[in-house]
């Protein structure tokens, strides 16, 4: 059974014993990320005001075109951005917060270990690949649904049968695709952990061994990231501030815990020692003695979990 509370009591006890540090470290990142996106966007703006007064330009239509231009410029700098630093950081976050979790210790450079050892370009094409499939798997469903919807709304006009059909196969597909899309997601979230704990695997070993870690255990892991919707709620309320401070770090370790037992179930090979090195941890698993309690089911206590 998927232990969720222990790894949720596990990724409090983490929180607790390492506060500053997993807190601190994500938000310092976090400024750093905003200032150098500003500046790509200020450039951007710039640009396009300079193209927009310049008297090259003798309608407003050129200097409109020249804003749209830039405009996708912009667009493919920030796309670029994401593939080759963004993704590549993320993985480093990830293993930010699993070190933490499985007793270690990390600081802001753990964010950049994505970046070294050899292994950068392994995990921009690891990162690239997981977005491209769930793009693809999405789009399967999503792209028919959305013709399907083009073709109903302009049919009522003409035959509001056909065209209501066409509408509801439509937006079937939709769903489906959110669906699937979902579904995909959960099966390839263990893909970052794997890019940088595991450098030893290929992308292609990355992939199966995502598959065979979530297969049996998606609903599970939905379970968990829903377990948090109060949390989530709680967090508008304070203009995310309790985000900032509490639950985006609970979550993102909790996230590392569902690695590490996954890692521990189907890998208890590559695992060395005592299930955590700190004594502060509340609660413990192991692969041979798993907690019963847990049937992936939420109970009256699991949206706010201290």
């Amino acid at each position: 059974m998927f232990p969720r509370k222990q790894i949720k009591a596990n990724a409090r006890a983490a929180l607790s014993a390492n506060y500053w540090p997993v807190v601190g470290y994500p938000l310092l990142l976090g400024l750093l990320l905003v200032v150098v996106l500003s500046i790509v966007s200020a450039k951007s703006i710039i640009n396009l005001a300079g193209a927009a007064s310049t008297s090259s330009f003798a309608t407003a239509e050129a200097a409109l075109a020249a804003g749209t231009g830039t405009t996708l410029a912009t667009d493919t700098i920030t796309i670029l951005l994401s593939i080759f630093v963004l993704n590549v950081i993320a993985v480093g976050q990830m293993y930010f917060y699993f070190k933490f979790y499985s007793g270690s210790r990390a600081d802001f450079g753990t964010f950049f270990d994505g970046f070294k050892n050899g292994q950068y370009w392994h995990n921009v094409g690891g990162m690239f690949l997981m977005t491209l499939y769930v793009c693809l798997w999405t789009m399967l469903f999503c792209l028919p649904g959305a013709i399907f919807v083009g073709f109903g709304a302009g049919m009522l006009f003409v035959d509001s049968g056909a065209g209501a059909v066409l509408l509801v196969i439509g937006i079937i597909l939709y769903i489906v695709g959110i669906v699937v899309a979902f579904i995909k997601a959960y099966q390839y979230s263990m893909i970052p952990y794997l890019l940088i704990d595991k450098p030893e695997f290929t992308v292609k070993e990355c992939f199966a061994m995502t598959k065979k870690m979530t297969k049996g255990n998606k609903w599970s892991l939905f379970v968990l990231d829903l377990s948090f919707i109060g949390w989530i709620l709680l967090s508008c309320l304070t203009l995310f501030i309790l985000a900032i401070f509490y639950v985006s770090p609970y979550m993102n370790l909790a996230k590392a815990g569902a690695y590490d037992y996954l890692k521990r179930v189907h890998m208890p090979e590559s695992v060395d020692g005592p299930v955590f090195q700190s004594a502060s941890y509340e609660a413990d698993y192991t692969t041979s003695e798993q907690p019963t309690d847990n049937t992936g089911a939420l109970d009256n206590n699991d949206f706010f979990e201290e």
